[in-house]
């Protein structure tokens, strides 16, 4: 028997540009163009689990390829928290999670004394990273 794989099809059936990484995850959701190159510009290469990350863009369509990349094998993995979504939470949630209010939250990102970015104008943090 031949061992042949079926190329998947996937379609961004959205209104947004999507950062897509690794084939299969989708990573964030963006309005515009320039917001998703912006949120792309903010990964930095100790950020990615991912072999590769790029902008899908509302309507495109792709097949997956059948290569499969094992993370171990990359020799520049890092397993850094934020590439995490499951630990991203917005200022209210952060605030709730710290004890404070949003804006002592917001104000504390904008000074830098929280680990956060600003994606769309809306402050996102890894909670794994916040410590009180």
């Amino acid at each position: 028997m031949h061992d042949f794989k079926q190329q998947k099809i996937f379609t961004n059936n959205t209104d947004f540009y999507m950062l897509v990484g690794n084939y299969t995850s989708i990573l964030s959701y963006h309005k515009t163009l320039e917001a998703a190159t912006l949120a792309l510009k903010s990964i930095s290469g100790s950020d990615n689990t991912w072999p590769s990350v790029w902008i899908m863009a509302p309507g495109e369509t792709f097949l997956e390829p059948y290569i499969n990349t094992i993370p171990e094998e990359n020799s520049n993995t890092s397993y850094d928290s934020f590439t995490s979504l499951k630990n991203i939470i917005g200022v209210e949630e952060a605030a709730k999670f710290l004890g404070r209010s949003s804006q002592t939250v917001r104000n504390m990102c904008v000074a830098g004394k929280l680990p956060a970015k600003k994606i769309e104008g809306k402050w996102i943090l890894d909670k794994t990273m916040l410590k009180f």
